[in-house]
């Protein structure tokens, strides 16, 4: 009696793929509740408005290109759909990345791939579990095995052209979520180039399917939101560069800085860098240039950087034998970890007695706040179910016109967008925040002399909305104002606001298991209710 075998080859696949999908269900399993921050609740609040029927970039004013809020979109209509919150897929999603992403550098490092995996999974989750699921870790988690990927082409390493094509799918998805995310292959390819000089070729399979993901995001930008170039980006070049701390601020305030200083050292102590190594200090070197250039040194900005120092001080002690350099990768491994740690995960803000007051208000009750910073409203508004009246997720423009004066054409729209937004629906408490909180106002003194509520009031309607509001909190500058009766919407153009659906508080299995049941009926409010 015989029997079929199939190939061994295809049995380690089916048991590596068995064990990826493990993997990832205990990684989400044990991540469910982590915190997301105020970004990532923002990105789930735009996909529901745009779901349903708000214009990306024409209701929602919005920095940042449309990726990042078209990926949340399946995600929140199935989170909506299966009655739980839409950050628990959020989650599932990034770690579906992370373990993609550790399956590749396995695959790509050959010697030793079970040990590699394992830390490349766990410097991902950990140096980037402060700002989960935000764009620039996103783009960590492709950069890892993509520069794996050219020190393979630099060390002349054979490597079949469907693993350089999913390396290139993850990476490429990654550095699309901002334009400046590109330095990253650039640096790469042109650090290739000057390693192989002659022998160096553009074309290859990474680079066309690069290449191609970037055609294709153009074209779909170009077809479906292209307010994007002729609204947004105008606005962005004119005003964002107002929107960040001082410079020394950006270096000298930076919790990671003493690991990356350590890992540089440790790449200069070396006795001599591996392709593997050196690739991954021109990632850490492209990441710290667009923490740079994005100057404004966010959490969520410096992940990247750390993420490729702390990688490349562990590729370093991989072949490195001289015994300061790996001292130095030890120390920068240890700082890393213990950075980590104390930092923890994302803490939403709290501004004595007034987020207390917020938190109060029943679910469908409408927020507004009046700020530079989104602080005191993400992921409070998600999370509690509020309606957000307000066309952005912060006033980022607010620094600029602080700077140039409250009665320049600046100043007067964004005053006519944020006096249309309360008056379409008006809201049961506004939250005005103090400007000397604001790290982004340092050319007037962090705030001095400048006064949100003075700035909104600048427009004659704007006063006869605030007159019905009666002050409620004070927290240093910041006040929360609770209105004080019934106030009828009136304005033109105003949309319905949706909210998130009420959920349930079942762990993700049982989740899952709902997946294949009907959704309840939602009775929760889906758009401002009626003033009063």
């Amino acid at each position: 009696m015989s029997s079929f075998h199939p190939p061994a080859d295809a049995r380690r696949l089916r048991a590596g793929i068995a064990a990826l999908i493990l993997a990832w269900a205990l990684l989400t399993a044990l991540a469910w509740d982590l915190p997301l921050n105020n970004d990532v609740a923002w990105q789930y609040w735009v996909a529901r408005q745009v779901l349903g029927g708000a214009r990306l970039y024409r209701d929602i004013v919005e920095s940042n290109p449309p990726l990042w809020f078209w990926e949340a979109m399946p995600l929140t209509r199935a989170a909506d759909a299966i009655g739980i919150d839409p950050a628990h897929l959020a989650i599932a999603a990034v770690m579906a990345r992370i373990v993609a992403a550790a399956a590749l550098v396995g695959a790509l490092v050959g010697r030793g791939a079970g040990r590699h995996r394992t830390v490349a999974a766990a410097i991902l989750i950990l140096a980037g579990g402060f700002s989960f699921g935000e764009r620039d870790v996103l783009m960590a988690v492709g950069g890892l095995p993509y520069a794996l990927l050219i020190a393979r082409r630099a060390a002349g390493a054979p490597t079949a052209p469907s693993l350089a094509v999913a390396v290139a799918g993850l990476a490429g998805w990654g550095f699309a979520m901002k334009p400046h995310f590109v330095l990253v292959p650039i640096l790469l390819d042109l650090w290739l180039g000057w390693r192989l000089r002659r022998q160096w070729r553009i074309a290859r399979p990474e680079t066309v399917t690069i290449a191609l993901l970037a055609a294709a995001y153009l074209v779909a930008i170009r077809v479906a939101t292209p307010a994007y170039v002729t609204d947004q980006l105008p606005l962005v070049l004119s005003a964002y560069a107002d929107f960040k701390p001082p410079f020394a601020t950006l270096w000298a305030g930076q919790v990671y800085a003493p690991v990356w200083v350590l890992g540089g050292a440790a790449l200069l102590a070396a006795a001599r860098l591996s392709p593997s190594v050196a690739a991954a200090a021109v990632n850490a070197t492209a990441c710290l240039a667009i923490y740079a250039v994005q100057g404004k040194g966010f959490p969520y900005h410096a992940a990247p950087v750390t993420i490729a120092v702390t990688w490349a001080a562990w590729l370093l002690l991989a072949d490195e034998r001289r015994l300061a350099a790996r001292m130095l990768a030890w120390l920068t491994l240890f700082a890393a970890a213990l950075i980590v740690v104390l930092v923890g995960p994302f803490r939403p803000s709290r501004l004595a007695g007034i987020t207390t007051a917020v938190e109060a208000l029943p679910p469908g009750a409408t927020f507004a706040l009046v700020s530079a910073h989104s602080w005191d409203a993400f992921p409070l508004v998600e999370r509690r179910r509020l309606v957000w009246p307000m066309r952005g997720l912060l006033l980022w423009t607010l620094p600029s016109v602080a700077r140039t004066g409250e009665d320049g054409p600046l100043a007067r729209r964004v005053r006519a967008e944020i006096v249309a937004d309360l008056w379409c629906h008006p809201p049961d408490a506004i939250l005005f925040d103090d400007p000397r909180r604001s790290p982004a106002m340092p050319h007037i003194g962090r705030g001095a002399g400048f006064d949100y509520r003075r700035f909104v009031l600048g427009d004659p309607s704007a006063a006869t909305l605030l007159n019905r509001y009666r002050l409620a909190a004070r927290s240093g500058g910041a006040t929360l104002w609770r209105r004080a009766g019934p106030v009828a919407p009136r304005g033109t153009g105003c949309r319905a606001i949706s909210i998130r659906p009420a959920t349930t508080t079942a762990v993700w299995p049982v989740a899952a298991i709902s997946l294949f049941r009907a959704p309840a009926p939602d009775t929760s409010p889906t758009a401002s209710p009626p003033a009063g």
